[in-house]
């Protein structure tokens, strides 16, 4: 008999472990379900503000509710060209809510693939970091999405910090009926209330792409099955933690390893993110001075 067959392996698991049923819930309903005792708690932590589960699941409702309004159904894709903030954490799970799915795009590509990802998507809708539109403005008459998202990474900063950002910015964007801020998208939906889709294991949650190392770089479609089994296999894989201990989100959340293990895992283990926008190396020491985080992973 080989070794592989005997599983030898196994007698390192608790019973628990090698009992636990996935859950039939989406990444969405897990997410809630995990962290229904604790609503006032901080879900996030970014730069000084702290925004609980209760806040976190209203911003999710919210953009669930403008999506729904503005068109997006089950097995719809929607693009992003975004990083790690607030808004587009809420965004992701507000598509898983409505049964659609968010194709994430790393906004440092190169303009002709950029386009290449959303149209190979048949997005209709992009939404994107206001940085990055100097690239979307280069290809959004050639693009297919009839509408586009712009967000702002100083939304939901500290009101300090915020207007502080603000006069620091140097991205001019002219808004139209087309292109339109973070906030008039939420308002939108605000007189129509999204319906939750019935779980399905294998539908995906959202697309990533490889890094494209050995050639065009390829979409990896995420489920709510294999998210939510990433979760608990962290949750039965011995690491110590508390509630409310702090977790440095340094991944960005476009790639496949930042969306599960970045965003959606220390969420579902009732720590508090804080998720970094943009991850300098450098700065790892000062980041780790300022947010004190109990765990990171790189």
């Amino acid at each position: 008999m080989k070794i592989s067959e005997n599983k030898v392996w196994l007698k390192y698991y608790t019973d628990e472990a090698l009992n636990t049923k996935l859950p039939k819930l989406t990444a969405y309903q897990f997410l809630k379900e995990l962290n229904k005792d604790r609503l006032d708690e901080p879900a996030l932590h970014y730069y000084g503000a702290d925004i609980t589960h209760r806040d976190l699941i209203k911003r999710i409702e919210a953009c669930a509710d403008a999506f729904t309004a503005m068109g997006v159904k089950e097995g719809d894709v929607v693009s992003f060209l975004s990083v790690a903030i607030p808004e587009t954490i809420a965004a992701i799970y507000a598509l898983n809510k409505i049964g659609a799915a968010a194709n994430t795009i790393d906004p440092r590509m190169d303009v002709k693939t950029i386009r290449k990802m959303i149209d190979a998507s048949d997005s209709s809708i992009l939404v994107t970091i206001d940085v990055a539109f100097p690239k979307v403005r280069k290809i959004m008459n050639e693009m297919k999405p009839d509408t586009i998202i712009v967000q702002s990474a100083a939304s939901s900063l500290p009101f300090t910090k915020k207007a502080a950002m603000k006069l620091l910015s140097k991205t001019k964007i002219k808004y139209t009926d087309s292109i339109i801020k973070w906030s008039e998208f939420i308002d939108i939906g605000t007189d129509t209330t999204s319906t939750e889709v019935p779980y399905v294991g294998d539908a995906t949650v959202a697309i990533t792409y490889t890094g494209g190392t050995t050639g065009i770089p390829k979409g990896t479609m995420l489920t709510n099955d294999s998210m939510n089994a990433v979760v608990l296999n962290f949750m039965h894989c011995g690491v110590e933690k508390k509630d409310n201990d702090r977790y440095l989100g340094i991944i960005p959340v476009f790639s496949a390893y930042g969306m599960v293990c970045g965003m959606h895992m220390p969420l579902c283990m009732r720590l508090t993110l804080v998720p970094i926008p943009k991850f300098v190396p450098d700065t790892i020491g000062k980041l780790v001075k300022t947010f004190r985080p109990q765990v990171i992973i790189s």
